[in-house]
């Protein structure tokens, strides 16, 4: 009968699992690796007795709300209401605003932030879960904060997440769906978050991420003619979006506020052995970063199309309309795009939640966010401006008329004219 149980849960476990023949391995890799920290928690537990165990864990987490309570202390206190837009879509054509106002008490070592004066729960799958709203507002906290603050239940002890019920990024009723509460909304509340604290004070935080996700993050499914086998999986190609921080320029595989990095792009080898699609371009755009001081990364584009079948596309695609914000004079990054290539060549422009069915001689291009960028664009280094043209992320005719960096013929700057220029 054990067996028998266990056979079934497997079973219940395969189901859920979105494409169980490709996550299977990792799935039950994970669960091992609890399984052997649940060993040598057991292990530490004999040696040192319980008593000890929970005493170290109440001082780990003393010490933690210590270090967010003084880090909490260095920032200027103050209240900052921000709002944003989520794109219109076909069941919320006006969109979704979003609010948030941020309390920063530096004397009692606390940080409130309200998401309470929200819309309610919405009929789409874009509603927040209770965890994902409260994560989406510290998780923009702790970017600020830096990682000198260990993220446990000590230094949440510091931080209050006001929520209130039945709101799309509060705490969910029945029967509302929150299919898609790792991403939209939630990268809306993070950003927001994130551009209230940073503009409290000069030199804290980064600028907003770009909003995910394009079609080159969009499921895909159909049949695949080499096998006759049915498919569906998730693509994971160019997205950058990457912010604009105090001293560095936007990461290129940041993907979004959520992620931050820790994304693998997917293999275009791979991709195109696993599915019947061809990747026909995938490059950074040029002219596409929120400019700044330090500025934020460049879109990316990419191309893709079926190849020997039809495929169905769905993604749910932000940024088209509200691009990420840049902060400090920092500008804002370029906004997303998605477009059907026709059969005749011909382009059309896509919403960006879509579904639709990709013919075999039509193809999709995904346009990415670029970053928000930090501080005013003129105060750039223009031997960092230089070597953006250089390396084709910025065209001399805009690091001339947004940066203010005038290169000679040779590619060099042009100091005389550089100085004329943002002086004027």
């Amino acid at each position: 009968q054990d067996y028998q149980d266990n056979a079934d849960i497997i079973r219940m476990c395969r189901q859920r699992i979105r494409v169980p023949d490709q996550w299977w391995g990792d799935y039950l890799a994970m669960v091992g690796a609890v399984r052997i920290g649940e060993a040598r928690v057991l292990e530490l537990m004999h040696e040192v007795g319980i008593e000890r165990l929970q005493a170290y864990a109440r001082q780990w987490f003393d010490y933690s709300e210590q270090r967010m309570e003084a880090a909490i202390k260095r920032l200027p206190s103050g209240r900052r209401l921000a709002v944003t837009r989520h794109d219109g879509f076909e069941a919320i054509p006006e969109g979704i605003p979003i609010q948030v106002e941020v309390n920063v008490d530096a004397d009692a070592g606390k940080i409130a932030v309200d998401l309470r004066d929200n819309p309610d729960c919405l009929p789409c799958g874009l509603n927040l879960s209770e965890a994902c709203a409260r994560t989406a507002a510290m998780i923009a906290i702790f970017y600020v904060i830096g990682g000198e603050v260990p993220p446990n239940a000590g230094s949440f002890r510091r931080l209050e997440v006001l929520l209130r019920e039945n709101c799309c990024v509060g705490i969910p009723r029945h029967p509302a769906s929150c299919s898609t509460a790792t991403s939209d909304l939630m990268d809306r509340v993070a950003n927001t978050t994130l551009r209230c604290l940073t503009e409290m004070q000069e030199g804290v935080g980064m600028a907003e991420f770009g909003s995910c996700q394009p079609p080159a993050g969009a499921v895909i499914s159909g049949r695949d003619p080499r096998t006759g086998a049915l498919f569906i999986n998730q693509l994971c190609l160019a997205v950058t979006g990457g912010p604009a921080g105090i001293q560095q320029d936007g990461w290129l595989t940041a993907y979004n506020v959520g992620t931050s990095g820790m994304l693998h792009k997917d293999s275009v080898e791979i991709d195109e052995w696993k599915h019947p699609i061809r990747v026909i371009a995938q490059h950074l755009i040029p002219d596409s970063e929120g400019a700044g001081r330090t500025r934020g990364a460049p879109g990316a584009y990419v191309e893709f199309a079926p190849v020997g079948c039809s495929i169905e596309i769905m993604t749910n695609s932000d940024g088209h309309e509200t691009p990420a914000r840049g902060v400090h004079g920092g500008q804002d990054g370029t906004p997303a795009r998605a477009f059907r290539r026709l059969c005749t060549g011909e382009l059309s422009e896509l919403p960006g939640l879509h579904r639709i069915t990709l013919g075999e001689k039509e193809s999709i291009v995904s346009i990415s966010c670029g970053g928000g960028g930090y501080g005013p664009p003129k105060e750039r280094d223009e031997r960092r401006v230089v070597n953006d043209v250089r390396e084709g992320w910025v065209s001399q005719e805009r690091a001339r008329d947004v940066y203010g960096v005038v290169l000679t013929a040779d590619g060099n700057c042009d100091r005389e004219a550089t100085d004329r220029l943002r002086r004027a």
